[in-house]
């Protein structure tokens, strides 16, 4: 009786931690209005107690999708939030943090003018998860 009880709480605590399947990413991926790659101009990220305001100049160098026009060489501006995170809890993945120098795939969405927001939570700087 008492290793099933011990069981059931495993079971249970494993789920509290349960990360977001990923199939979930992919539709946030494939319904981003922006699909691009892009190249890491600038990064700052402005530390706060467990979250740093992350500040992104970037340039792109490949457009699969657009619903504002971009093109190669457009250069745009993001800002998100990351979350610092002591151990795993419920929900999305924080959002990386993006480094000047580094060139990565992007689904993102339009914020104003030339700002733009992750569109995928997590996985808004990976590559297109597979199916």
């Amino acid at each position: 009786m008492m290793l099933r009880r011990g069981f059931i709480f495993a079971l249970a605590a494993s789920a509290l931690l349960a990360e977001i399947a990923p199939q979930f990413y992919r539709k946030w991926q494939l319904e981003a209005p922006e699909a691009l790659e892009i190249e890491i101009k600038k990064a700052t990220p402005v530390v706060a107690m467990k979250t740093a305001t992350v500040e992104v100049d970037a340039e792109v160098t490949k457009v699969t999708r657009t619903a504002t026009h971009l093109k190669v060489g457009s250069r745009i501006h993001i800002t998100y939030v990351h979350e610092v995170r002591e151990r795993a809890i419920v929900g999305p993945s924080p959002i990386p943090l993006l480094h000047t120098g580094e060139k990565v795939p992007a689904f993102l969405k339009h914020a104003k003018g030339t700002t733009y927001e992750p569109a995928a939570k997590g996985y808004s700087f990976s590559a297109l998860i597979p199916q």
